[in-house]
This record gives C-alpha cells, structure tokens and sequence, in this order.
C-alpha cells in the first residue's frame, strides 16, 4: 500500500492518503451589504473547523449590483457628442489573504448629443438627466485561494471590502456632470474540504518542523504499520502543483 504525504511549503502541511471511500463537500458562509458606491466594510467568517476533515481551498465570490445615474449638461458654445465612462473597482483584503483581491469594471455610455450652452442651468437641449440603471447587475466573480492555514481553527477571519465608483464625460471639458450611486454586495466564503474519512484511520499523529530556510523534519505514527507500505513525499509551493522529493 502506498500513502501520499503532501506539504504546502510555507503554509501548511497536509496529510492525503489514498483511500477509495474519500468524499469531498463544502461549507458556506455569506453577507450582504449596501452603500453608495464608495465604502469601507469590515467583513468577519468563521474559521474552518479542522475535526469535520481536510480543507483543500477556500473559494471566495462577490456578487456586485450597481446603480447609476446622472445629470450632464454642455457648457461649450459647439453642440458636443459625450460619452460618460462609469469605473468600478473592489478589493478585499485581510491578514489570511496572501495577497488582496481586485476586481475591476468600466463601462461607457453614449454618444449623449447636447446642443450648445444655452445659459440655462438644468433645462434644454443642452441638458440631459438618465437613470437609474443598471451599471452591474449581481455580477459575479471569484478566486479560489489555496493557503488554507489561517482559515482553519477557532474563531473569525476578518477582512476589508473597500468600494471606490467614479465616473467622468468626454467630447468637452466645458460640461457639468452630477452623478450618483448605489450598490449592493454579497460576498461568499466556501470551504472545500475531504471529510476525515479520506484519512487513513491508523494514521495519527503527523508534525513538520522546520531546522531552517532550506530544511524540514517530518514526523508521523500510524498504529497497526503494515508490512510493504511506502510512503512518498509530495511538496508544493502554491497548492496547486506537487513534485515528489
């Protein structure tokens, strides 16, 4: 028989051996929060819970919905053709991110036809007020996060959700554009795990300890050793792809 050791280098170590009744599930949590565009949100979890099995990713999604509206007015002396852009950016950060998570979205309106300033604030051909309207409609994206280490154990992992939309007009810098917004964000958490019977039951104790940047010492116990089992170490620096040592 043949058991699979397998390490995540400098996050977490990983014990997958072969076992033919193995099943795989997942756990969500979510939250749901509203504002005008531009925010900060302080968002908390709950960790994995280690005793239910073997976490093996963290899939995080935000669902984005975004309204928009506007007041534009040309105050050129040449009827001008605009284009309004609306940009939309999020990132989620936290300690047990290895990195923040961006997301990024433009979309343009137009062309908007305005007649030359008629020095009417708010009236006429050279005016024109739309909206709301959907910018983003519950679009969706995701990133699937293999450092499972901080998500696992007691307690909460907090992150930060900061919103920044904008938006600006183009055919003329001589304009007058008013606009606002409102979102709404659902942001997932889904933890993928093998439940502990993909973990062979006569295997009990595992530990790595680390003698220096370059070198580890692993050490495990099984009860009831059986005779011709081998076991081959896998080692991976991103979770994703592992190399025998």
């Amino acid at each position: 028989m043949n058991a699979r050791i397998r390490l995540l280098l400098g996050c977490l170590c990983l014990i997958n051996a072969l076992h033919v009744n193995s099943q795989c599930v997942s756990i969500s949590y979510d939250t749901l929060f509203t504002g005008l565009g531009n925010a900060t949100t302080q968002l908390t979890f709950p960790k994995f819970d280690p005793s239910l099995g073997t976490l093996q990713s963290i899939k995080i999604e935000s669902q984005i919905t975004l309204l928009y509206q506007y007041q534009l007015e040309n105050h050129d002396i040449n009827a001008i053709n605009y284009y309004i852009y609306v940009n939309r950016n999020d990132r989620l950060e936290g300690a047990a991110l290895l990195n923040p998570l961006f997301y990024n979205y433009s979309r343009y309106y137009g062309p908007i036809y305005l007649a030359p300033w008629d020095g009417v604030f708010g009236a006429g051909a050279d005016y024109k007020a739309d909206g709301p309207f959907y910018v983003m409609n519950k679009t969706s994206l995701s990133n699937t996060i293999y450092n499972t280490a901080d998500f696992m154990g007691p307690g909460i992992v907090n992150f930060t959700y900061n919103t920044v939309s904008s938006s600006y007009a183009t055919g003329s810098f001589n304009n007058y554009l008013i606009s606002t917004g409102n979102d709404t964000v659902r942001v997932k958490l889904t933890y993928n795990y093998c439940n502990s019977s993909s973990l062979k039951a006569d295997l009990y104790y595992f530990r790595v300890q680390q003698k220096d940047d370059q070198l580890a010492e692993l050490f495990w116990k099984v009860d009831n050793e059986e005779t011709g089992r081998t076991y081959e170490v896998e080692c991976s620096v991103d979770g994703k792809t592992y190399a025998s040592v």
